[in-house]
């Protein structure tokens, strides 16, 4: 074998000038530990900003409809959307119809469904609620540690979120026309 007279040099003579291959493992462990608390901080959702895409507005209910679909319907044209009803009684307001295991009460006035309970719905309490079940969101109108409410939305008068357990949605109370 001849000599040249040329010396290799490391591949890594980047680090090896600032320091020992020590160094360079520390400065890097350094990087990728600032680089996942920037990640972390970054996806943090502490403040609730209305971007459209926190939630898909297009998820449904797991029942396979949305609170609006119950809004200002006949009994006739929720039983194709959610059943028979479990039992109905007369109330000061009309008739107030229990489906599904008694999850929805329903209080039909003038013989259409007005307002509207949904008990233990999938989705969080949080100001994007109505995404979580199926709804377009929108900041609410009223908000604080036990009800978030939205005024005059979606083609509903009043649609409020009551919290539940560990950041659950205890019920949903929709009126969709009379107060």
């Amino acid at each position: 074998m001849v000599k040249t007279g040329v010396t290799l040099r490391p591949v890594f003579s980047v680090y090896m000038a600032r320091g020992s291959p020590k160094f360079f493992q520390e400065e890097t462990l350094r990087l990728f530990i600032a680089l996942c608390l920037t990640l972390l901080l970054g996806c943090s959702e502490k403040e609730e900003n209305f971007v459209s895409s926190h939630h898909e507005s297009s998820s449904i209910l797991s029942f396979g409809f949305t609170p609006l679909d119950l809004a200002g319907k006949s009994k006739t044209e929720l039983r194709k959307i959610i059943a028979d009803p479990i039992r109905c009684e007369a109330i000061k307001y009309g008739d107030k119809c229990y489906y599904r295991k008694n999850n929805f009460e329903i209080v039909f006035i003038n013989g259409l469904s007005d307002w509207v309970t949904i008990h233990n719905p999938p989705g969080t309490f949080s100001n994007f609620s109505l995404s979580d079940v199926g709804m377009k969101d929108e900041p609410p109108s009223f908000s604080n540690n036990s009800v978030k409410r939205w005024d005059k939305t979606q083609e509903v008068l009043e649609i409020s979120v009551f919290a539940g357990n560990d950041d659950k949605i205890e019920y949903i109370y929709m009126k969709s026309v009379t107060k």
